[in-house]
């Protein structure tokens, strides 16, 4: 039986299965046989590769191979990407970061560009532009025989230009102006009546509303009387236009006119000249829009047989102020470089209470303020939610410019006639249009306008008149001085004049003015040919410079070891020399002196000439036949000292040494002034107050927070922030401001140059801010975006602190918010933040700091600033409330207890690399303040326990060989976060652990926390101790090597203890510590009551009692709790 399971089986197969299959296989083939015959397919060609005729064979399979490479490289890439996507997200989240930075620094660069070219051009387009407009409306005034201006009924003042007006009448008779006062639904109907009797006085006027329908063709025209004339008022028809074609029929026919009449349309930007044209056209041949400059060039529209219109671009403002232009439409908005300004204007026009109802704000006191409500409005805002007043500015002047600011004017009192008219014009003018024929017309067309209340609109003074460009001023092209040598060419320029003026008299008067639109072609050729000899010049310039190198070659000598400089103690003669040799006869003296100044730049460029310049009063002499020989210093050992040139003085630190300890001094009105003196160019000045959240008990919480935004604002001297950095920039200064529970710190580092301006600076910040309304609305934004920003972050440390202090310390001292609740943005403004700074920045409790300057002079200037000057509250009582300028001083009295927060946490980090769903949890006990006398044990308690993230892998305070990575972060994979804390306060402290994980984990979490704080009290080895005590030395020196951890270090000690402590003294203090101390402190802080803060998804939270029962178990685990029911 065994052998016939092992005899191996027969591959023989059947013939009738064999012949079965070769069936199938033939009709297989068969059946592909005959799909080819009906789809035959060409063989594809075998490529032929690069012929060896081409030329560049060689590049063209070197450009083949490198992108066979690069494919076969893609195809690897990709393979590993598939394989290690993590690895592949990262590394394209790092290609995106470079590409980001690539194209923004390209686009910045693009942008400096731009804008360079763009203000280089700025005054060549506008003076182009302006020359341009000019021509084409001198045109219009040149062929057309009837001139119609158009003025806005709103300010027909404010839109008449006399200038245009007495070059029309100038022109001759035959010149006629008639005055249109257009957008006359824009203004009450008897409003319109008194300019029409004002105007009338002076010269034509005809009423017209021009049609403002979209379409291109049809435009309606009113017919008047008509039915519903409101109605019609009120909507897009033109009114009038049958009036104004009436007049110039009566022209016409007055004049016997049986041909065409040229009629010419002039005004300022955006009057309506275009929108004329097309209601009397009933077509949109000319464009439209408000924004100015729409019309460039002279345009001719052939309104019937008898009257061809001409249409011209809008007349271009004189020089003048930029706000009326701009509150007139005649600059575009987008150019202003002072939006603000305007508004400025349009407040002290209109009436504020119809502007709150337009813009629907509240009320407000400043134009900044304005601004910032209207900006908040829109929803026009910066980063971090600063209004952006100059749009909101922008948007404003447009809606002043559209008319949806409702305005209007009141004609003046005397009629009296401007000097290039006279009674004799104004009857020849009202005569050839028969204007009279027209008032029953007239007074259809305004009975039909709307009859709309004056109280609806802001009534407004005119401007008056104004003036126009009629003339540029010609830009004057720097000409280079000439020497006296080059008085002929000079007096050849200046002939040149002279005998064009037989030409010069054919000219316009107008052109012969200066500044005239026409460039000077006498004074353009003049400068054509002082460029042709500015390149002579250069090469002159060239030519010298190449024989001056050549001689300078010549001071190296034949390779000897001297130098002797009585061989060429006549180099200026031997380059006067040959500056005279190179001089043609017909270049002038400019040239040579610019020769000259290269000569010398050359030759002070020469190495020898500065080695000896510099060198020369330590390198010693050796005289010898009158010649100086200096010793080649190139040939000295680099281990020797140079003989003439001193060894230098190091300093030595001694103990006793005065420069090195800290002075303190207390001025007459309790300022504390402290000073340690640094070598260096730079300092550190700043002022520490006794002032912070824990202080806010009697205030709405949030006005520390306040206090730092608008620190290094507007003072007393400094009229905004912008005033105070440039006085730091010139001195190389920066300056912050930070605020904590208990302090706050206002601090510059600048060079020593500069203390003085500093004092003076930090004077006006502390004791007199102006503290303005712009800036705590701006401020108040701020605080708001980063309170919002901060809950949307995935960082959530600074939340879970200020619940651990609220927990520990149930809302009273230091349990205070830190920063300001939305809800109390509103509370605040400059008369409780007055009545704050008046009960706490005093001079006592304030200390006065600086590193790295002399004591005795920062002494005086504290006198000077902080002494002498009055603060700002002083001098104005009424800022503060009055009776609330007590200090509160109660001590921080800890509670424990519970805190929690639900939040949904798991979409707060999203992208490539989301940071999981995580539940948070702090668990502290009250510590010791830092003027307790184990405070050094728990900080060397801080230094053991250290931890941090998951990812940890070194570092100060979060190494692995500290108790919270090694024997949580090893152990649990699930935890992600573990870190110490320790909070010290001048009365109280906190001691915490931070800890994070998934919201399915909590319940774990929380027992292995309270497992490491039982630990504390048990177990402690030598290692671990004198590693924790070696890292927090380290971490001390290494910090006060910086400057300003230096300065804060002596404000701090300095406003608790009235004096510092050196570095030497807490050295000691911590290698006194030993593992009883850090079992005592341990001990000490577990009688305490626990305070826990959560936040996140916690529902596997356990209960505050479950906490506290883990505590008294030596292992610190919990209860366990057993049920049959799972």
């Amino acid at each position: 039986m065994v052998a016939k399971f092992l005899k191996k089986r027969s591959k023989r197969v059947p013939a009738r299965r064999r012949y079965k299959v070769e069936k199938r296989v033939r009709q297989h083939n068969k059946k592909l046989r005959r799909e080819a015959k009906k789809n035959p397919k060409t063989k594809s060609k075998k490529d032929p590769g690069v012929p060896n005729s081409l030329p560049f064979k060689e590049e063209i399979l070197q450009e083949a191979e490198e992108r066979k490479r690069q494919a076969e490289e893609l195809k690897l890439r990709q393979k590993e990407e598939m394989r290690n996507p993590e690895a592949a997200n990262k590394r394209k989240l790092e290609e995106l970061e470079e590409e980001a930075l690539l194209k923004g620094s390209l686009f910045n660069a693009k942008k400096m560009k731009m804008d360079v070219d763009a203000a280089d051009a700025d005054d060549t387009v506008k003076e182009t532009t302006g020359k341009g407009y000019y021509k084409e409306f001198k045109k219009v005034i040149d062929a057309a025989d009837v001139i119609l201006e158009i003025l806005d009924a709103r300010d027909p003042l404010g839109s008449r230009c006399p200038q245009v007006e007495e070059a029309v009448i100038n022109s001759g008779p035959n010149k006629k102006l008639v005055l249109i006062l257009n957008k006359i639904d824009l203004v009450p109907t008897e409003n319109v009546t008194n300019w029409l009797k004002y105007l009338r006085n002076e010269l034509p006027t005809i009423a017209f509303k021009s049609s403002t329908q979209n379409q291109k063709s049809n435009l309606a025209r009113s017919s008047v009387p008509i039915i519903n004339s409101t109605k019609l008022a009120k909507s897009s028809y033109c009114l009038g236009a049958n009036v104004l074609m009436k007049l110039l029929g009566n022209y016409c026919r007055n004049k016997d006119i049986r041909t065409h009449i040229r009629v010419g349309i002039v005004g300022f930007p955006n009057v309506g000249k275009s929108s004329v044209i097309n209601s009397l056209k009933r077509t949109r041949v000319c464009n439209v829009g408000a924004t100015p400059g729409i019309t460039k060039a002279m345009q001719e529209i052939h309104l019937d047989k008898h009257v061809v219109l001409l249409d011209s671009p809008g007349i271009v403002f004189a020089k003048s102020d930029s706000v009326a232009s701009a509150l007139r439409n005649a600059v575009k908005v987008e150019s202003l470089k002072d939006p603000i300004a305007p508004v400025e204007e349009i407040l002290k026009r209109c009436n504020r209470k119809e502007l709150l109802m337009f813009y629907s704000i509240p009320e407000f006191n400043t134009v900044a303020e304005f601004l910032a409500l209207v900006a908040k409005k829109q929803g026009k805002l910066k980063k971090r939610g600063v209004p952006n007043i100059n749009e909101a500015a922008k948007t404003i002047i447009n809606n002043w410019n559209e008319g949806k600011i409702k305005y209007y004017t009141h004609p003046p009192n005397n009629a009296l006639l401007p000097s290039y008219l006279d009674a004799k014009i104004v009857s020849e003018m009202s005569a050839a249009f028969d204007i009279d024929k027209l008032l029953e017309d007239e007074q259809e067309v305004m009975s039909s306008l709307p009859k709309v209340r004056a109280m609806n609109f802001i009534t407004n003074e005119s401007s008056g008149p104004i003036e126009a460009v009629i003339e540029i001023d010609q830009p004057e092209e720097e000409v280079p001085e000439l020497m006296d040598e080059d008085k002929k060419v000079k007096d050849k320029c200046e002939k040149v004049p002279q005998r064009m003026q037989g030409k010069a008299k054919k000219l316009d008067n107008a052109l012969t003015l200066d500044g005239n639109l026409k460039l000077n072609q006498l004074s353009k050729s003049q400068f054509k040919r002082l460029k042709k000899k500015r390149k002579r010049n250069e090469k002159v310039a060239e030519k010298l410079s190449d024989s001056l190198t050549s001689a300078m070659k010549s001071l190296g000598g034949d390779g000897d070891d001297t130098y002797n400089f009585k061989d060429h103690s006549d180099l200026a003669e031997h380059a006067a020399r040959c500056r005279r040799a190179a001089k043609p006869e017909r270049e002038n003296m400019a040239a040579l002196n610019q020769s000259c100044r290269s000569f010398r730049h050359l030759f002070q460029r020469n190495k020898a000439f500065q080695f000896i310049t510099r060198f020369k009063s330590h390198l010693p002499e050796v005289h010898d036949g009158g010649s100086m020989v200096i010793e080649d210093v190139t040939k000295i050992p680099l281990n020797l000292p140079l003989k003439s040139i001193p060894p230098p003085i190091y300093r030595k630190l001694h103990d006793n040494d005065s420069n090195s300890e800290t002075k303190v001094t207390t001025l007459p009105n309790g300022l504390r002034v402290a000073s340690e003196n640094r070598f260096g160019q730079f300092c550190t000045v700043g002022v520490i107050i006794d002032s912070g959240s824990r202080y806010e008990v009697g205030y709405p919480s949030g006005i520390s927070h306040y206090l730092e935004k608008l620190a290094f604002n507007s003072t007393s001297e400094y009229q905004n922030r912008e005033a105070i950095m440039k006085d730091l920039e010139k001195y190389g200064g920066i300056c912050d401001c930070q605020t904590s529970r208990d302090c706050t710190i206002y601090a510059t580092s600048v060079s020593t140059e500069g203390v003085p301006t500093v004092v003076r600076l930090l004077s006006e910040v502390i004791l007199r801010p102006k503290l303005i309304s712009q800036e705590l609305v701006e401020v108040g934004s701020m605080i708001q975006f980063e309170v919002e920003d901060m809950n949307i972050k995935p960082e959530q440390e600074p939340i879970l602190t200020e619940m651990i202090h609220a927990g520990a310390y149930n809302n009273n001292t230091v349990g205070l918010p830190k920063f300001c609740p939305v809800e109390n943005i509103s509370k605040i403004n400059n008369n409780l933040l007055y009545t704050y700074l008046k009960s706490y920045y005093q001079p006592k409790n304030m200390v006065l700091a600086g590193v790295g300057i002399d004591h005795d002079k920062l002494v005086e200037l504290a006198k000077k600033y902080f002494m002498d000057k009055p603060a700002i509250w002083q001098e104005n009582p009424e800022l503060c409330f009055p009776g609330a300028e007590i200090k509160d001083t109660s001590i921080a009295q800890y509670t424990g207890g519970l805190i929690r927060k639900e939040k949904d946490l798991s979409n707060v980090s999203l992208g490539p690399t989301p940071i999981p769903e995580l539940a948070h949890i702090v668990l502290g006990f009250e510590s010791s303040s830092h003027q307790d006398k184990d405070f050094i044990s728990f900080c060397v308690l801080n230094m053991m326990m250290g931890g941090g993230g998951s990812f940890s892998a070194g570092g100060p305070g979060k190494g692995m060989y500290t108790r919270l990575y090694t024997n949580v972060l090893n152990r649990f994979h699930w935890m992600y976060n573990a870190t110490a804390y320790n909070h010290a306060y001048n009365d109280t402290g906190i001691f915490c652990i931070h800890a994070s994980a998934h919201p399915s984990q909590l319940n774990e979490l929380v027992e292995v926390i309270v497992k490491e704080f039982v630990g504390m009290a048990g177990e402690i080895t030598d290692k671990e101790i004198d590693r924790a005590k070696t890292q927090l030395q380290s971490m001390l020196l290494m910090n006060l090597e910086s400057r300003p951890v230096v300065f804060e270090d002596i404000a701090r000690q300095v406003l608790a203890t009235e004096h510092r402590k050196m570095p030497q003294h807490f050295i000691d203090e911590i290698n006194k510590i030993n593992p009883d101390d850090i079992r005592r402190v341990a001990n000490r802080m577990l009688r305490t009551k626990p305070t826990l803060a959560a936040l996140g998804n916690l529902e596997k939270l356990p209960a505050i009692k479950d906490v506290v029962s883990a505590l008294a178990n030596t292992d610190g685990r919990f209860s366990r709790k057993f049920s049959i029911f799972r």
